[in-house]
């Protein structure tokens, strides 16, 4: 079966962050695909509401042989084993976990339930830093920029640092 490349973003600023960072991880390697490569995990004040606790955010880099909704349904059923509440019209609200596709292979692709590439990526240093830790060099296939550049042409003024944890 075919196998394509899929960028995720995990984050988590409720409860045991890296508990549900690490059991996402392992649920998403027994249900999606394969672990290509993992960024180390960094810590970042909550974008777009500051009253929320600070999150844990890792990249993983994987291989599914999933279409892009399969993908998105396997992403939003873990989230929800894992406690995740969705609030309707804060799309900023704490979370237990939160699993972003970034990326799925070269896929373009705009609908009201996925957006591909992720539109936020280029606006996002908490996104920007693990990606070009994880992958550098990979082009944005929107924008024709990698990662090194689009973190550097980033002007979130959030502070991102690497977890001690």
């Amino acid at each position: 079966m075919p196998q394509e490349r899929i960028f995720l973003m995990l984050g988590s600023n409720q409860g045991n962050r890296d508990e549900y960072l690490s059991e996402a991880k392992r649920l998403l390697i027994s249900q999606l695909g394969s672990l290509e490569k993992e960024s180390k995990r960094y810590e970042t004040a909550s974008w777009g509401d500051a009253s929320q606790p600070s999150f844990l955010n890792q990249v993983l880099i994987m291989q599914t042989p999933h279409s892009p909704y399969e993908a998105l349904h396997i992403c939003q059923s873990i989230e929800l084993h894992l406690g995740r509440e969705r609030v309707a019209g804060n799309r900023n609200a704490g979370r237990s976990i939160d699993i972003d596709i970034l990326y799925y292979g070269e896929a373009l692709l705009e609908d009201t339930m996925l957006s591909l590439p992720h539109p936020r990526i280029p606006e996002r240093k908490f996104v920007l830093i693990p990606l070009n830790e994880t992958a550098p060099d990979a082009i944005h296939p929107r924008l024709k920029k990698t990662h090194k550049i689009l973190l550097e042409e980033c002007q979130d003024p959030l502070e991102v640092i690497i977890h001690q944890g």
